[in-house]
């Protein structure tokens, strides 16, 4: 049997705070290292406007950066975390209602798909506890960008298309 000892482990910390899969669009899938330091504060989504305490609604997979990143900042910051199995345009805005989600984000394709579904219908959907909605993972087609400053405001409203390093 090995030797055991009560005294401190010595900190260990790993070189990157994610790793994330590839897709596989040039080859083989590989593992992409996020760089940066891998201490995260747990505040870490206060720039982005999240409050401890935030309903978070991820709709990507948590394979996805933006599904990933988003968990882990709600995670962090004690959000109730509401998770998609797949994405469905009725089913995400029904959550929102539902769970009266307060800090969102998600890719421009999504919220391109959600616009004609919101507009058929938006008697049957409450976004009215949306505090912060971010796009990231792409560029967002500005009539896309723009339709979802007129529904939701622009103070409620926020883009970003790449994550810097997070630094302590």
């Amino acid at each position: 049997m090995p030797e055991t000892s009560d005294s401190p482990l010595p900190e260990a910390v790993s070189p990157c705070w994610k790793s994330m899969a590839s897709g596989g669009s040039t080859g083989r899938p590989k593992l992409i290292e996020a760089g940066g330091d891998s201490r995260i504060p747990p505040a870490i989504g206060y720039p982005l406007g999240a409050q401890e305490g935030d309903t978070t609604l991820v709709s990507v997979p948590l394979t996805h950066n933006t599904g990933i990143t988003t968990a882990v900042i709600a995670l962090l910051m004690r959000h109730h975390l509401v998770l998609m199995r797949r994405f469905d345009p009725h089913e995400f805005l029904r959550l929102i209602t539902e769970h009266r989600v307060t800090f969102l984000t998600t890719v421009p394709t999504i919220m391109q798909r959600l616009l004609p579904v919101y507009r058929a219908n938006p008697d049957a959907y409450d976004l009215s506890s949306i505090r912060r909605f971010w796009h990231l993972g792409a560029p967002c087609p500005p009539a896309v960008k723009q339709a979802w400053i007129d529904l939701l405001g622009p103070r409620r409203s926020g883009n970003c298309t790449a994550a810097p390093s997070f630094r302590r």
